[in-house]
Order: structure tokens, then sequence, then C-alpha cells
């Protein structure tokens, strides 16, 4: 873009436009006119010749033509911070990926499991708790825990003991304890439970 724009302002020169000249067709053109000063003095010393004079016949525009040169210039503006406006969103969308990752790792690093193990333990959990929502349900219709869990749905890993007043739920996990939840509202990790109680 910039060796076109240095060859369009070299083209100009030659025809002998002065550095207004070129700052008005640099804008009609869509180039911009920024560090325009510097970028004309070093033309025309590449080109070995004397400034030319402004014309005031040259470049002449009216003033509906003068308001297309300023929509031009404000419509590349737009384009430029557009495109910034999307670098800047893709940038936070890397740095955002880039943070969760980092947090996900270190909870991993920190519990000594993965992420994928984390999401198989909690569903294991979920199930002991649903299977003993629904014995501490059949109890309470039926005034006791005898073949509640047989009646119930009890699907593995978990397990389901009962000795008709109270009841036990717990499944392993990959820690090597078992999350249970028994009669008496007691739930959480322990070694292995005790009878129809957790502990």
């Amino acid at each position: 873009m910039e060796e076109t724009r240095k060859a369009f302002i070299q083209k100009l020169i030659q025809e002998g436009k002065s550095r207004q000249d070129v700052r008005t067709a640099l804008i009609s053109q869509g180039f911009g006119s920024k560090d325009l000063d510097a970028e004309y003095d070093q033309c025309i010393a590449e080109l070995g010749i004397e400034e030319p004079k402004h014309v005031h016949t040259d470049f002449t525009y009216t003033h509906t033509e003068k308001a297309d040169l300023e929509k031009s210039e404000q419509r590349h503006h737009r384009k430029k911070m557009g495109t910034l406006k999307s670098a800047l969103i893709a940038l936070f969308v890397i740095v955002f990926s880039v943070v969760l990752l980092m947090f996900l790792n270190d909870k991993a690093l920190f519990s000594g499991q993965s992420p994928e193990m984390d999401l198989g333990e909690s569903l294991v959990k979920t199930k002991v708790e649903t299977t003993a929502a629904s014995v501490k349900v059949y109890g309470g219709r039926l005034g006791t825990y005898d073949g509640a869990c047989e009646d119930v749905s009890v699907v593995d890993p978990v397990i389901c003991k009962e000795d008709g007043t109270a009841f036990v739920v717990f499944a392993p996990l990959s820690t090597g304890v078992v999350y249970c939840v028994d009669s008496t509202g007691t739930k959480g990790d322990v070694i292995r439970p005790l009878g129809v109680r957790c502990k």
C-alpha cells in the first residue's frame, strides 16, 4: 500500500501537481493524507526536480465534490477502525481461551485429576444422590425401607443397601474412596460405609 501511494505521489509531481493538489488527490483516491509532507519532500528529492507551484485551476472541486472527498476519507477511517476492532476482538478471544485452559490445567494439577475425571465423579455423585432420594420417597410412602433397593432404579456403579429401618446408597470414586448418602441425611466421601450407615 505504501509503495502504491508513493508511486502515485511521484506520478502527480511529474505531472506538475503541487503539494496541496497531491493532498487533495490522495484523499480522493482513499490513500489518506497522513505524513504527506515528509513523503512529498522525499519524492521531490528522489526525482531531482523543483517543487511544482499550486495552480488554483487544478483539482478545483465544487462544494458537493468536497463533501464526497470528506466522506471518502471518513469511510477509509471507518474501515481502518473496523479492522482494528476485529483484531482486538480476536485477541481477546485468544487471551480468554488461554487463561481458561491455564485455569483448568492448574485445577487438574492441584487435585491430581483431569477435568474429564472431575466430570465423571460429579456424574457418579449425582446418581448416588438421585437413588438415595428415590429410596427416601419409597420409605416415606410405605413407612419402611424394606424392598426399597429392589423397587427403585439402581444403576452401576451405585450400590444400595437397606434393613427396613435405614438405608445407605454409595458408589466408588476414582480417588479410592466412596461417595455415600444414608437415611440419616449424612453424605460425603468415606473409606467405606458401615452397615446401612455412611459412618
